[in-house]
């Protein structure tokens, strides 16, 4: 070898290894850059407190949930100094291991997402959304936009300059819309979309007497006293009855206070009922008898459970000597919620009492309603207090330097100064808005408090559980019945010049099926028809509502069930009484139907009642009372998280797309049907272009999230991908197309969904646009029908 040839062998070795430094060093950089930006881009799908500083807050989270984690120290390790000798009183340790078991064994199952609900996937036949075109009718999806229109003439393709384009689900997006952010489109829901109906299902009424095996032989009247039904004796005889009241220590213990012994004279036939007691002071009480059979020698032992009101003295008193302020509405207001109902649930499977609600009672349905916070307690304390519970004081269970659910300023507090009568009820201890993760109360936070009463039941029941087998019944009526008529009973005993406020939740039936609450219709019904015929309601702000949709269950694998989590039932009832003195709060309040709105806003109306506000409302405002004229706001505006938000984004699409052509087809055959019966003076028009065209969907956040990871159900988890399908869903289409004759630009809405046959149908909004000046086109009309002007190019007498 050459000294030449070397020294050249030299050189590209050098060369060589100079090379792979640089790209040794090209690499590390770009996966470091690569690394940050993964890292920017997980980032960007967590909450604004984790972007800050990622790894600090991780830590901070992970030390959190490591403290939620220990084991709950239970109250109920207190025993009572007070024991007596009742008939049904349990010993106090037995009681206290059992809450605790219960109690841990319900918080597992709860927490590992509700893993013992079981779905019933047996369906009905749907009712159709009613929609203008079939795709039979009017051509196939994909079909080219000239051979669907049937007035004849070619379409020649966009004029557009196309820009380049990226792939998103099964359409060709551009880019999402950008501009104006303020305000909300709310997706509209058909209650029997296809995807769905399969899960559908309508439940008969529950037959509580044949489980219990026999009727209920106690009953409360109208007067507040006590009998026994001697038809439900059966002709047995009733030997001995007790009964005792349901004492309250605090949120996790109660008992049987002593027992009060009722003796009957032997052998007598009843063919009365038997008074037990005319003056019962509490509205809880356990009641056992002896019943004696003339067949048997041996008798049998009944016990059961009853609740009512009775009108407190002191409390009646205390109303009677507070002068409510001017400015207050001097409303009763009663709510009446269901958990994990939805909007178009309640309408689907509770449509007696729908009907009712939205025609007899006028009462207005918020269809833009949206959801705040994960569950029950991000759902019903901010309607109470105003706040999320992450903004009000610590309150959690096994937190450091928690306080009580005490400290919160709950509405009823307000309303109880200026002279109401208070009420809360739930009938689900262990699933309770302020106890499943808070401390709850130390002392009773309304005048009467339903709590003590379903606790005593479900520790008497066997093999309760609250997720895996809820209590549907009480003895041998339905447990939402005594719901309904506990209620009832606030509402008629208090004289109808006492103010009241009354907030009754039920859980047990709804919270783990869809189908469930279809079973209570015809006794909601009865409740509601009783109530507004005696004229109970005559001032009284009546809410219906949920605290949100199906969290769990098949349905919300769907993008329709992830849409309905988000938009709860909520019916807003105005008495007359307010129509007459505030006529402009039921004009405003049915003015936001379509509009944004959120339980900032309902604390807001509430707060209202209290005190009444005047004038326009503040967006600035994180509640809008729904009293006022509500303006148009976006998710933002209205503090509600975008994996929560349900408002619509609209995205272009390129026009060559064929459900957009589809959709154009159908937008234009609606059109030339407005001027067919004036054909003689109005020419069909064809497409000549599709200028422009948008689809909406729901943001990203909401597609990809998939829970809330933390056991307080505050911090939001996603997914990389979208979770569910956009398309199962109708989606909109707005479409700005150009037509000849006349070069017309129209801008319309053509909704585009799946039918039960795989078919795409549409249905064209009424509401369209000519976005520009017809000049004299329309002059052979123009005096005679004015109403079809802008749509009209006149055959004869053009220019």
């Amino acid at each position: 070898m050459g000294l030449a040839t070397f020294k050249r062998l030299r050189l590209m070795f050098a060369c060589i290894i100079s090379l792979a430094i640089l790209f040794c060093l090209w690499n590390f950089y770009g996966v470091n850059s690569q690394i940050k930006a993964d890292k920017k881009c997980l980032c960007s799908d967590q909450p604004n407190c984790l972007c800050k500083d990622l790894d600090t807050n991780i830590r901070k989270l992970q030390i959190l949930k490591s403290k939620n984690s220990v084991k709950n120290k239970s109250k109920l390790s207190k025993h009572s100094h007070n024991a007596d000798t009742s008939l049904v009183e349990k010993d106090a340790t037995a009681h206290a291991q059992w809450r605790n078991q219960t109690q841990t064994n319900n918080r597992r199952k709860h927490d590992k997402n509700d893993t013992f609900v079981n779905d019933n996937n047996t369906g009905r036949d749907p009712r159709n959304m009613q929609v203008a075109y079939d795709t039979n009718k009017h051509g196939k999806q994909g079909q080219n936009v000239n051979e669907q229109i049937k007035d004849g003439g070619n379409y020649t393709g966009s004029d557009n300059v196309i820009k380049p384009l990226r792939k998103q689900g099964n359409f060709n997006v551009i880019q999402q819309k950008k501009g104006n952010e303020s305000g909300c489109k709310i997706p509209q829901l058909n209650p029997y979309h296809p995807s769905i109906k399969h899960l559908l299902k309508k439940l008969p009424p529950l037959d509580c007497e044949e489980k219990n095996g026999h009727p209920d032989i106690g009953y409360v009247d109208e007067d507040g006293r006590l009998f026994i039904d001697h038809h439900a004796i059966n002709g047995g005889t009733a030997n001995l009855c007790s009964y005792a009241y349901i004492e309250r220590y605090d949120d996790d213990y109660v008992l049987f206070n002593e027992s009060i012994l009722v003796n009957f004279e032997e052998n007598e036939e009843y063919t009365e009922d038997l008074l037990v007691t005319d003056h019962l002071t509490s509205d809880y009480f356990g009641l056992i008898c002896q019943i004696g059979q003339d067949d048997s020698e041996f008798n049998d032992m009944f016990y059961e459970l009853h609740a009512h009101i009775v009108p407190q003295p002191h409390v009646v008193q205390r109303t009677r000597h507070i002068k409510p302020p001017p400015s207050a509405l001097g409303v009763d207001v009663i709510i009446i919620g269901f958990d994990s109902t939805s909007r178009v649930n309640f309408i689907r499977q509770m449509p007696k009492s729908y009907k009712y609600l939205t025609e007899t009672m006028q009462s207005v349905v918020l269809q833009g309603y949206n959801i705040i916070g994960d569950a029950t307690a991000a759902a019903l304390i901010p309607m109470l207090t105003g706040e999320l519970p992450i903004d009000l004081p610590e309150a959690r269970r096994n937190m450091p330097s928690a306080t009580t659910v005490d400290e919160y300023p709950l509405i009823w507090k307000a309303l109880k100064d200026i002279g109401y009568v208070t009420l809360f009820a739930e009938d689900s201890p262990f699933l309770g808005t302020f106890n499943r993760l808070f401390n709850g109360f130390v002392d009773k936070p309304t005048d009467h408090y339903m709590r003590p009463y379903w606790l005593k039941s479900v520790q008497l029941t066997d093999s309760y559980d609250s997720i895996g087998n809820p209590k549907l019944c009480e003895g041998a009526r339905p447990a939402h019945q005594v719901m309904f008529n506990y209620l009832k009973e606030f509402q008629i005993k208090y004289d109808k010049d006492i103010r009241k406020f009354g907030f009754s939740f039920l859980t047990e039936l709804t919270h783990g099926n869809i189908n469930s609450i279809s079973s209570a219709d015809q006794d909601f019904y009865q409740y509601l028809e009783y109530i507004y015929k005696n004229k109970y309601l005559d001032n009284t702000l009546f809410i219906v509502l949920g605290d949100h949709g199906a969290r769990y269950t098949s349905i919300r694998a769907t993008f329709q069930g992830r849409l309905e989590e988000r938009l709860p039932f909520m019916s807003i009832h105005v008495p007359q009484t307010l129509r007459k003195s505030h006529p402009q709060i039921f004009k405003n309040l049915k003015s936001n139907v379509h509009k944004l709105t959120t339980a900032y806003d309902f604390h807001a109306t509430l707060m209202d009642v209290v005190k009444f506000s005047t004038g326009p409302a503040d967006i600035e405002k994180k509640g809008i009372s729904l009293f006022k004229e509500m303006p148009s706001r976006s998710c933002q505006e209205a503090h509600v998280d975008a994996h929560w938000c349900t408002c619509l984004d609209w995205f272009p699409v390129h026009v060559n797309n064929d459900k957009v052509q589809h959709a154009a087809a159908e937008f234009l055959h609606f059109i030339n049907n407005i001027t067919e019966p004036y054909r003689e003076h109005c020419a069909a028009l064809k497409i000549k272009s599709i200028k422009h065209a948008e689809r909406n969907t729901a943001n990203q956040k909401l597609l990809k999230f998939k829970g809330t990871w933390d056991d307080d159900q505050r911090f939001a988890a996603f997914e990389k991908h979208a979770l569910v399908d956009v398309h199962e869903v109708a989606i909109d289409y707005q479409i700005t197309m150009e037509t000849i004759p006349g070069y017309g630009l129209f801008e319309g809405t053509v909704k585009v969904y799946t039918n039960s046959d795989g078919n795409d149908e549409c249905l064209v909004d009424k509401e369209i646009s000519r976005i520009n000046l017809y000049g004299n086109q329309p002059q052979c009309i123009a005096d005679k029908y004015p109403h079809i002007t802008k749509y009209c190019y006149c055959i004869n007498g053009q220019p």
